[in-house]
């Protein structure tokens, strides 16, 4: 079976965003040190608290200033977005997120994108 083309997915952060490129989603796990003098001279690690984090590229296009005007605006008042990122096979992910950073980029030679990092604000979910 072939994999899932990236372009086939959908992200959604206070609202559908069709401008967008490189999506990643990472969740991960603190790791807790839980090694006792039993474990034979061997470390021994558990996960401890679960955190997750997205990011990815508007490009900024007039059709679509609605959407750079929304997540700038949450970003500089720190308000919550309802983040929800989609595969191509319908896998969903969803949560409330901060806005930790909003990088605008203005190549000499290429369209004008904004570098977007997401922080999860609690636990999300999946289907």
């Amino acid at each position: 079976m072939p994999g899932s083309l990236g372009m086939l997915g959908t992200l959604s952060v206070g609202g559908e965003i069709t401008e967008v490129r490189d999506v990643k989603l990472n969740v991960k796990g603190d790791e807790a040190d839980d090694t006792t003098r039993n474990n034979n001279g061997w470390k021994s690690s558990v996960t401890g608290l679960l955190a997750w984090k997205a990011t990815f590229t508007l490009v900024k296009k007039d059709s679509d200033l609605a959407t750079y005007n929304r997540l700038e605006t949450a970003c500089f008042n720190k308000t919550l977005v309802a983040v929800t990122i989609t595969d191509a096979f319908g896998n969903s992910f969803s949560g409330n997120a901060a806005i930790l950073d909003f990088s605008r980029n203005e190549p000499l030679n290429d369209v004008v994108t904004v570098d977007v990092e997401l922080a999860g604000n609690g636990e999300p979910s999946a289907s």
